[in-house]
């Protein structure tokens, strides 16, 4: 497994990422296979995560300057 594997393998387990397929979650699952064919990619693993770690994870990661506040 290389280092970014495993960043991103880590980063799943913080944040209690789920993996998903297709008959749980179509619309997600089917956007995510849009946008990559889109793209010329491989379709990416689909996860979703409780909504306080993707609240945590939008506040981490968005700009200081344009972040809106969310709250749990």
């Amino acid at each position: 497994m290389g280092k970014g594997q495993l960043k991103t393998v880590a980063l799943l387990a913080f944040y209690k990422a789920q993996p998903v397929i297709r008959a749980q979650a179509p619309a997600i699952y089917n956007m995510a296979e849009r946008l990559a064919r889109k793209a010329e990619i491989p379709i990416p693993a689909v996860y979703l995560v409780p909504r306080s770690a993707a609240i945590h994870f939008l506040n981490r990661f968005v700009s200081l300057e344009s972040k809106p506040q969310y709250s749990t």
